[in-house]
């Protein structure tokens, strides 16, 4: 097993090197299944990293037309897959108790495997993200292990140089509980997040994306119903840890096994109960987004899931180009494009719009806030839409965008002017450009 980087092959590394080892870490976090992580043709410290350490080791590669992590029984290299198995081991093997992290750093570090410290944080990353799809991560705090919130390449650094600091649980998840956790999910965002593998952790932002449109006395409000009153001390703690929450909290509050289906219906039931300490408001932000999306769709109005549907279809944004947008846009069209799975209907899609555009639920609510959304809706459609035509060229992919946008301008104009005049104007402009 060689790596061909003498610059992270090594005990410590410089801070320029440390510099391009977290922009390489932080792309194996974000930018995982994209051809070269990204890298195609750079010439970066960043990007020779990741040349040398994982495609040219056959780590990260192409596998029938997909860009992947290797499974270890892939690798031709025997020295690469053994240490690629012990990586896998640790982040994908369930244990009745944490795993450590020293013991892991021990293992890879010591002899016959023998590597590098500066290599260990690029490898730990890129078994995090390749065989980590249920686990937590905590970090020891003030005597407490705390359930790491954000993963990110400074953390990862810290795990290698602190290890003791860190453990990790791997709980044993049945299909049948997988399937139940991704019901949970959606229950709260209407979707599963494509970028997240870790089902624990998408658990995780999926809570704290639903309390965040929630109005402040949600989860607080006593009587919305006995669901409710169970999970509400429960779905209100701020230090949230999703093993302890399903597997030991849960099932004790409600007395049935972790992940059944009584503790989906359960949830889903509190959820809903939960959310409907506002009602006006939302019927307000129904109207006002049903209106919004449909003007820029061609023919008679729509309701709300089927013109956000229709229109996010018109948007041929990929991945890359849906990460270069800002927040609030980003989140519109990751609703938008989900909209026609939303589990509650019109009223859990402006609940999520709420909370991203507004950053308060409806009970929080006044005019000016429903002026408020009205205009920062608006605003994210309009940034979207420009980011299409900043990138639209004669290829098939825009056509529907191009043609359903020339389509509702010389609808409007039609309506005012007459079809007559309308063509006669398009006839001229088009002849004093040709």
């Amino acid at each position: 097993m060689r790596f061909a980087n003498e610059q992270v092959v090594r005990r410590k590394v410089s801070a320029v090197t440390r510099s391009a080892r977290k922009r390489c870490m932080l792309a194996i976090i974000e930018r995982t299944g994209i051809r070269a992580l990204g890298y195609e043709g750079a010439t970066s410290a960043d990007a020779s990293i990741y040349r040398t350490v994982f495609e040219r080791t056959g780590l990260y590669g192409c596998i029938n037309g997909a860009w992947r992590w290797r499974m270890p029984s892939e690798l031709v290299d025997l020295s690469m897959g053994h240490v690629w198995s012990e990586i896998e081991g640790f982040f994908a093997q369930p244990s009745d108790q944490p795993k450590s992290v020293e013991d892991l750093i021990d293992r890879l570090t010591a002899p016959p495997i023998g590597l590098r410290e500066g290599l260990l944080p690029l490898l730990l990353t890129a078994g995090m993200i390749a065989f980590g799809r249920a686990l937590a991560l905590r970090e020891l705090v003030d005597g407490r292990a705390r359930y790491v919130d954000d993963i990110q390449p400074s953390l990862i650094e810290k795990m290698c140089e602190e290890p003791k600091r860190f453990e990790l649980e791997v709980p044993a998840l049945t299909s049948g509980q997988s399937s139940n956790l991704k019901k949970m999910i959606r229950c709260l965002v209407g979707d599963l997040d494509p970028q997240e593998p870790d089902l624990l952790r998408g658990l995780y932002d999926a809570l704290l994306e639903w309390r965040s449109g929630l109005p402040p006395t949600a989860l607080s409000t006593k009587g919305l119903g006995e669901n409710a009153d169970l999970l509400q001390p429960l779905l209100r703690k701020k230090s949230f840890d999703p093993v302890n929450f399903l597997f030991r909290e849960l099932p004790q509050v409600l007395g049935e096994p972790a992940l059944n289906t009584e503790t989906i219906e359960v949830f889903a039931t509190a959820v809903r109960q939960i959310e409907g300490v506002s009602s006006a408001f939302a019927d307000q932000a129904i109207d006002v987004a049903a209106a919004i999306f449909s003007r820029r769709l061609r023919g008679s109005p729509r309701p709300l899931l089927d013109a956000a549907s229709e229109w996010a279809a018109c948007v041929p944004l990929g991945d890359e180009e849906v990460r270069a947008l800002d927040h609030e846009a980003r989140g519109v069209l990751a609703r938008a494009r989900s909209s026609s799975n939303s589990p509650r209907g019109a009223r859990g899609f402006v609940t999520q719009l709420s909370g991203i555009l507004c950053g308060e639920g409806f009970e929080a609510w006044d005019d000016r806030t429903a002026d408020l959304f009205r205009a920062r809706l608006e605003e994210a459609l309009v940034r979207i839409e420009d980011a299409v035509l900043e990138r639209a060229d004669g290829s098939d992919a825009f056509e529907p965008f191009l043609r359903n946008k020339l389509a509702t301008i010389f609808d409007v104009y039609d309506a005012k002017i007459g079809r007559a005049r309308l063509i006669k104007y398009l006839d001229e402009i088009y002849r004093g450009t040709s």
